[in-house]
């Protein structure tokens, strides 16, 4: 079988070739990947601004977490941190309560943190004030 020089190709070599490449990928994603918002520390702080008189009282939690119950003087925040998923679904949720200066009680809720809203409104450091309408 005149002069062509046959190459042998092995399993070895394919594996080689195989971590080569997925080597590369990885080297190419990983800086990419540290500037999205995925996997990043986010701070979220929610602050009593209703008057002076009035405690706030909340209770927020995700679908894993339950941050409990916790009552606010006025200005005080209640603030917590979490990791951001990478399918950028991380949800907060919080109810709200107090009692105004004529004794009826206000409440509702809120999502406090939604990712695709609020990764590009507050990055990593989002802070809520909560204050009565007028």
């Amino acid at each position: 079988m005149g002069g062509l020089n046959s190459t042998r190709i092995t399993s070895s070599h394919v594996s080689r070739c195989i971590l080569g490449m997925v080597l590369i990928i990885f080297a190419v994603l990983v800086p990419e990947c540290s500037s999205r918002p995925y996997g990043r520390n986010i701070h979220v702080s929610v602050v009593n601004e209703i008057s002076e008189q009035t405690e706030l009282t909340i209770h927020c939690k995700s679908k894993d977490d339950d941050l409990g119950e916790h009552t606010l003087s006025y200005n005080q925040d209640f603030h917590w941190n979490f990791r951001q998923n990478i399918w950028r679904t991380t949800l907060f949720w919080c109810s709200m309560w107090w009692t105004d200066s004529n004794g009826h009680l206000v409440q509702g809720s809120y999502d406090i943190y939604e990712a695709s809203r609020d990764w590009r409104r507050c990055h990593t450091n989002c802070t809520y004030p909560v204050h009565q309408d007028d």
